[in-house]
């Protein structure tokens, strides 16, 4: 568990890193007026700069648990802690719904 905690954030580092230039390749590649030949030599580095790092492999987990799936993007945490949360009441505005 803690090992892939880590390795998540080791991800996340690197793409953060890399970020700006992925951007600006991919503005510069949309732009019609630059020229065929300067837009290829810019698809050689963006490749080169995906294949040396590993960043596309990071996925969202939850920040108690390490869950990988069923992750809600808004709060960062699994259904199962959300729902425990909710149901202790530490979530505000949310309740554990009952019939």
């Amino acid at each position: 568990m803690k090992y892939l905690k880590l390795k998540d954030k080791n991800y996340r580092k690197i793409y953060k890193k890399k970020e700006l230039s992925l951007f600006i390749y991919r503005c510069i590649f949309k732009n019609p007026f630059i020229f065929f030949k300067f837009k290829k030599l810019l698809i050689l580095k963006w490749i080169n700069l995906i294949n040396s790092s590993n960043f596309f492999k990071f996925s969202n987990r939850c920040i108690f648990t390490n869950r990988g799936s069923s992750i809600y993007r808004i709060f960062g945490i699994s259904r199962l802690e959300l729902k425990r949360l909710a149901s202790i009441g530490f979530l505000n505005g949310i309740q554990k719904s009952s019939w």
